[in-house]
């Protein structure tokens, strides 16, 4: 699974998985979310799954996580 950050606009990170979100691939997401969330100027972040056909509990419990932690708005 790639994860790519598109770069901030209007205050905004814009992150789309490709493949699946599973056990095996969300430490590679969490790695993704932990830098946007060390970018001071964003304010939200788009998760766009688009190009995600598959995720179990653990991308379920990654989105949640992330949106908590984070503490900024998750779309």
């Amino acid at each position: 699974m790639v994860a790519t950050a598109r770069p901030a606009w209007a205050r905004m990170h814009r992150l789309t998985p490709v493949g699946e979100l599973d056990i095996e691939t969300a430490p590679q997401l969490r790695d993704v979310f932990d830098a946007v969330a060390r970018d001071s100027d964003v304010e939200k972040v788009v998760i766009d799954l688009s190009e995600l056909p598959f995720m179990d509990s653990t991308g379920i419990n990654l989105l949640m996580t992330g949106a908590l932690v984070s503490g900024r708005v998750l779309r």
